[in-house]
């Protein structure tokens, strides 16, 4: 393993579009971890507002070119791990179906 940022067992590389001016350990770079979202579309850009256990943390604001290659991105990345430990990712809606089944299964025993 070459310790690279974003590395996960060797497999994961880290992507910027386009390079970035500033490095990993600039002081203006900020490590914000978010577990859900909503989206916005205006005529003219996409606003992704980012949240923290249902609290609002941050609006992300970007052009449509900006979110379609981020789409991409993300899409890459996510696929590449699912190939790679041949598991497959469920999404926040799948995940929540099968807790409420769990519990309806719960509720009726």
């Amino acid at each position: 393993m070459s310790g690279a940022p974003g590395e996960i067992r060797g497999i994961a590389q880290t992507v910027m579009h386009p390079q970035p001016m500033w490095g990993a350990g600039s002081p203006f770079l900020q490590n914000i971890y978010f577990n859900g979202f909503g989206l916005t579309l205006a005529s003219s850009d996409v606003s992704l507002m980012i949240a923290l256990d249902g609290q609002p943390l941050a609006k992300l604001s970007m052009s449509f070119t900006t979110a379609k290659t981020l789409s991409a991105y993300l899409t890459s990345v996510i696929e590449r791990l699912e190939r790679v430990t041949k598991h497959t990712i469920m999404k926040t809606d799948e995940v929540e179906a099968g807790l409420k089944k769990a519990d309806s299964e719960a509720s009726s025993t």
